[in-house]
């Protein structure tokens, strides 16, 4: 039968915060079938022993060198069967059925090609999703740091858009730390670019 979500996490020497999100993950899915790809890219604190140890049950793919962040999602990506797949970081713990309400808005909303969650920091504070496309204006403010000078002004005009993000809004992009897509979306579009080592990949 098929799953209703194929999980795709990608590790590199994070093996304690790999096994946190991974104990997190019944919860966060609950209701639902799952398949779960951790894609470990030669961790030196073998990351990749620890899951085949306590968690039998996820897909493991060990690379014998560092893939790169898209190279190593799109490995397990192509062999997903999920009605819906979901690309997560390691360093993520899901709350309860927080992955569920993101599959049902997509089974509800078929107008939608990807969908991300509120981000929360470890101490509860908001971590902000759901961008803006970037233009050559903004990275130069970003990366000059002249942004700096009225980052509230900056963050709401060029980098989100918005203020509010208790609610629901339709953006450019959504964070690849966890980004959600319906199988058949990903096939129509393809999957992350390996032009992209690591960073953009998403947008």
């Amino acid at each position: 039968m098929r799953p209703d979500l194929s999980i795709v996490i990608v590790s590199y020497n994070t093996r304690d915060m790999l096994r946190d999100c991974l104990n997190s993950l019944p919860q966060g899915t609950e209701g639902l079938t799952t398949e779960i790809f951790v894609v470990d890219n030669n961790s030196p604190d073998d990351s990749i022993g620890m899951v085949r140890q306590e968690f039998p049950d996820v897909i493991c793919i060990a690379n014998k060198d560092n893939a790169g962040f898209t190279k190593a999602n799109n490995q397990a990506l192509r062999i997903a069967q999920g009605e819906i797949v979901v690309i997560l970081n390691p360093d993520t713990e899901t709350e309860l059925r927080s992955l569920t309400t993101l599959v049902t808005f997509l089974r509800e909303h078929p107008d939608v090609g990807a969908v991300g969650p509120k981000l929360l920091n470890s101490d509860g504070s908001l971590q902000h999703n759901g961008r803006r496309f970037p233009t050559p204006w903004r990275e130069f403010l970003g990366h000059s740091g002249i942004a700096n000078w009225n980052r509230a002004n900056f963050d709401r005009k060029y980098e989100y858009g918005r203020e509010d993000f208790d609610v629901l809004a339709e953006v450019d992009q959504v964070s690849g730390a966890c980004m959600m897509v319906p199988k058949h979306v990903m096939d129509k579009v393809g999957m992350l670019s390996e032009d992209f080592y690591m960073y953009y990949e998403e947008v």
